[in-house]
């Protein structure tokens, strides 16, 4: 099978403050207005404590750029 064939699972993520958004959507007119997209808001404190630690470390291993 060629790489990325057939279609994948490309979730994405942000924490802000307490909760964190989970869900597939770009930021795009198909997403809002033609595609079936997934999101979520997580309001677990483990759960964000996690996801939230896990991005501060691959910001310090220079992974990820932090978005301010």
């Amino acid at each position: 099978m060629q790489a990325g064939k057939p279609g994948k699972l490309h979730m994405k993520c942000a924490t802000v403050d307490d909760a964190a958004l989970i869900g597939s959507a770009n930021l795009t007119d198909d997403a809002f207005s033609r595609n079936m997209e997934f999101g979520m808001i997580v309001k677990d404190k483990v759960t964000v404590d996690a996801l939230s630690e896990h991005f501060t470390e691959l910001i310090r291993a220079r992974v990820l750029m932090p978005v301010v």
